[in-house]
Formats: C-alpha cells, structure tokens, sequence
C-alpha cells in the first residue's frame, strides 16, 4: 500500500502509514468502519476522513477494490441476506451483523428455515459447530462477526448451492 501511495506521487504521512499497516493485516473483506473501529482500539491519531480519503485512493489507484453490497432486507417475515464469499471448506459468510439479526426472530439455539433458490432447508442458529451433530446445517457468527451458513463437517456452499452474491432467507421456526 505504502509503494502504491509513493509511486503515484502522494507524501507517506504517518497517518496513511498507520492505515497501510491496519489494512495489510487484514485478511477477507473490510470496511471503512471496520479500520476506523482499528485505528480506534490501537489509538491511533488518525481521523475518519483520512481514512475515506486514502482508501478512496488506493482504489483509484487498484490497490484496493470497492465492492457495493447489496443490504439485507425484510421480505415476507424473512430476513433475506447475500452470500459475501465461501470458504475452501465450504462455509458461507452473509452480508448479515448481529445488529441487523435483532428482531428477526431468530435467537440463539433456536431452529431456522434457510430458503435458497426456492429450496427450503432447516438449521440451528449455533454459537459453535459442536452445537450441532455432523452433518448438520447451522447458521453462525464467523471471525467477521457476519452471519455464515456452514455444514458440521460438511459443504454447505455445494450443499445448498451457496454462491457468492446468491441470497438466503432466513426464518426463526
């Protein structure tokens, strides 16, 4: 990031240093939120704005690529997210936080229906997966702190024809 920024001409300032260093230890998606929350827990003198304006730099630059998700929203008492990425064991991270699960009616140990492409699957909102046999579908709170749909030992993203960008409504039963 720092070689990006000084051969397009831009001062290394110890602000976009700092920001530089937040992002290269990052692994997966981000966002700008994500940085300022960084940058805050490790109190560095750093304001929001440099921020916003060093990533919108970085992608200019193609450092960095910015991605528009879609939100999840409400439709027909279901909680419709989208697949973000699937992991090489076949885990699905959802654009869904904990904040936007409040008040789906889904808690935690209860049952939930999965619908996918007209597919209607039944899991458990678990804290691990051993909350759940193997073989068993669960939704989960992934290292992201995002929702993720995974199979106890096995592939829900083949499972269930988990792509990225593909949606998922989510049900309490």
């Amino acid at each position: 990031m720092t070689d990006t920024l000084r051969d397009n001409g831009y001062r290394l300032t110890g602000p976009r240093r700092s920001l530089a260093g937040l992002i290269s230890k990052r692994e997966g998606h981000f966002t700008a939120a994500d940085l300022i929350v960084d940058a805050r827990r490790q109190r560095l003198s750093m304001g929001r704005a440099t921020i916003f304006r060093t990533l919108e730099l970085l992608t200019k630059m193609g450092a960095l690529e910015r991605l528009d998700l879609p939100l999840p929203r409400e439709e027909g008492g279901a909680l419709v997210a989208h697949v973000l990425i699937t992991d090489r064991f076949g885990n699905a991270s959802l654009n869904v936080d904990h904040e936007q699960l409040a008040g789906s009616g889904i808690t935690l140990g209860s049952g939930v229906e999965m619908e996918v492409a007209g597919e209607r699957y039944l899991g458990t909102y678990a804290q691990t997966f051993a909350d759940v046999a193997a073989g068993e579908l669960l939704v989960y709170e992934d290292a992201y702190r995002t929702l993720a749909v995974a199979i106890n030992r096995g592939d829900a993203a083949t499972a269930l024809r988990l792509e990225p960008d593909a949606e998922v409504g989510l049900r309490p039963r």
